[in-house]
């Protein structure tokens, strides 16, 4: 499940919404398409999602 929805923000529903993309979206595509700019917002962002992604890995779910 998508981090995401799995923190909350976002409800189930969203990821039968919308189609997945055709190609791989970049971090910066992503973080753009969110509307976050702000260089220092984006690092907070990135740590964030790898805090979170490393709490799964730890607790072995995805």
């Amino acid at each position: 499940m998508p981090i995401l929805v799995r923190a909350g923000h976002l409800p189930p529903e969203v990821l039968d919404a919308e189609p997945p993309p055709t190609e791989p979206t970049t971090e910066d595509q992503a973080l753009t398409v969110l509307g976050v700019t702000d260089p220092d917002d984006r690092a907070a962002v990135r740590a964030m999602i790898t805090a979170l992604t490393a709490k799964n890995r730890r607790e072995g779910t995805n």
